[in-house]
């Protein structure tokens, strides 16, 4: 389940990089 949150999170801090 640690593996799928880390998962989420990266996309999200991805996504917020590429919204910048």
């Amino acid at each position: 389940f640690g593996a799928f949150l880390f998962r989420l999170a990266a996309v999200f801090f991805e996504e917020f990089l590429g919204n910048c």
